[in-house]
């Protein structure tokens, strides 16, 4: 049988003594009230009078201090309640300036024992501290806890940061979070997640084809985009979303091939479209054209691309001489092959005394107006010189590049030189050096193998004659197999 510990101020001890025989003989049952759960809620605070009681006021990590008092003791402020001791089931009344019996609380209730409104009201038990003792910790998801005193209450006894409140048979404890174990510890789908002891884990890089973090997500890419003309600037690039592409007037349609990680889908300017098929652009209007690439993957972020297709005359290099000088004329002719990546320009005024392919006498202006023809070939936007080209019988006031022309491939090159002075006549006449028709004129034919350039024939008119000009305009046809030459003054 429970039995309640009782003692008094010297001024009350035979109200005590009368109130101690009452619960000996009548059991726990005798020291409650009818009034179950009573509240004055009058707000006041419990006052323990000449006796603190058991326990007195102790900190307890709830709202303010708590209080027990000794039933039998004196108070001062009636119809205020209190508790008989630290996790008691017992509340206690102020009444008649003695503390009284009041309550039982519950099996799954214990008396409040914070100063303040609550004090002596019974209260439901914290869930997890039912079967567990003042003090005790228990865990609440990752989180460590410990029971008030009271069990009403608890207060947070928090692990260190990465690590986790774990319940081992009872043992309460705080263990490193297997964070990768709950949905890949936060990290991309796609990345390998690592544990970190007592810290946040790393999540590892975005698998090839994707960009992106491992901790916000990793988007798929174009690996290849290849086009039918133009040249994608930059080059393609992992971390690039916006390219250019220049194409020329005569330029009506572009095709697109792109290439996205396995699994992955795209769509061209919103339709659907399939990886590795040639995609047709619609005509292209006169200057820019703007194309959306957009590649998907499930959850994955998209990744949008903007090809912007420019179509018309736009300047792409500024071309010069390797050799430069006065009145030289370069640009007088001028010829491009069909794709536009090889470029003839004719100095009908050079005056150099070199001789064939890439002479090394640029620099010897010793035959004057002897004239030059200079090669040029484009890479993506890039243009380069790839020859200097001079006549096999190279003379002062020659003309030498007044006229020239390209077949379609650029691998054929036919150059006027209207003022050479020979009297042969037909092709690859013997009498280069004879000088003794002035300005019957000549034209020469080069081939290219490669990068290599080299003179194929020497072309005279049939009936050679001095002032005939012959070679003051020249034609050849694509495949570069016919020649026309005009002689304005035949």
């Amino acid at each position: 049988m429970s039995r309640l510990a009782l003692r008094s101020a010297p001024a009350t001890a035979r109200l005590r003594a009368a109130v101690a025989s009452l619960c000996l003989l009548g059991g726990l049952a005798a020291c409650t009230s009818d009034s179950d759960h009573n509240d004055s809620g009058s707000g006041e605070r419990a006052d323990g009078g000449g006796d603190a009681g058991d326990g007195g006021t102790s900190p307890d990590g709830g709202t303010g201090e708590t209080a027990v008092f000794t039933l039998g003791a004196a108070c001062s402020q009636n119809a205020v309640l209190g508790c008989t001791g630290s996790d008691s089931a017992v509340s206690v009344i102020c009444s008649a300036g003695i503390w009284s019996p009041n309550a039982t609380c519950r099996g799954a209730e214990r008396c409040d024992t914070r100063l303040g409104r609550t004090q002596g009201q019974c209260l439901d038990l914290i869930a997890e501290c039912a079967d567990k003792a003042p003090g005790d910790a228990f865990c609440r998801g990752a989180a460590r806890l410990t029971c008030g005193a009271d069990r009403v209450t608890e207060t947070a006894d928090a692990c260190a940061t990465g690590f986790g409140c774990t319940d081992d048979s009872g043992t309460v404890s705080c263990k490193d979070i297997a964070e990768c174990a709950s949905d890949n510890g936060g990290c991309d789908a796609l990345v390998t997640c690592m544990e970190n002891i007592g810290a946040p884990p790393d999540c590892g890089k975005c698998p090839e084809g994707y960009v992106g973090s491992g901790e916000t997500g990793c988007s798929p890419t174009l690996t290849a985009l290849a086009l039918s003309k133009g040249t994608l600037s930059p080059e393609l690039r992992a971390k690039v979303t916006s390219y250019s592409v220049r194409v020329g007037i005569g330029t009506q349609t572009v095709t697109l091939t792109p290439s996205v990680p396995a699994g992955a889908s795209l769509t061209i300017n919103g339709s659907a479209a399939r990886p590795g098929d040639a995609w047709l652009s619609p005509v292209l209007s006169l200057g820019d054209n703007v194309i959306t690439v957009v590649v998907s993957k499930g959850d994955q972020p998209e990744r949008r691309y903007t090809v912007t297709i420019t179509r018309g005359m736009q300047q792409e290099a500024y071309v010069k001489a390797s050799n430069t000088g006065e009145t030289d004329f370069f640009g007088y002719g001028v010829s491009l092959s069909a794709d536009g990546n090889t470029l003839a320009v004719g100095a009908y005024g050079e005056d150099s005394n070199g001789t064939g392919v890439n002479s090394g006498t640029q620099a010897d202006d010793s035959a004057l107006y002897s004239g030059a023809v200079y090669v040029f070939t484009r890479s993506g936007i890039t243009w380069s010189q790839q020859a200097y080209v001079k006549a096999s019988n190279t003379g002062a006031n020659d003309g030498f590049g007044y006229a020239v022309s390209l077949s379609a491939d650029g691998n054929t090159l036919a150059v006027g030189a209207y003022r050479e002075d020979s009297n042969g006549t037909g092709v690859n006449s013997g009498t280069q050096a004879d000088d003794s028709a002035t300005n019957s004129g000549a034209v020469y034919v080069f081939t290219r193998s490669g990068i290599s350039w080299s003179q194929q024939a020497y072309v005279k008119a049939s009936n050679t004659g001095a002032g005939d000009v012959f070679g003051s305009a020249v034609a050849l046809s694509a495949d570069g197999n016919a020649l026309a030459v005009g002689a304005c003054r035949e």
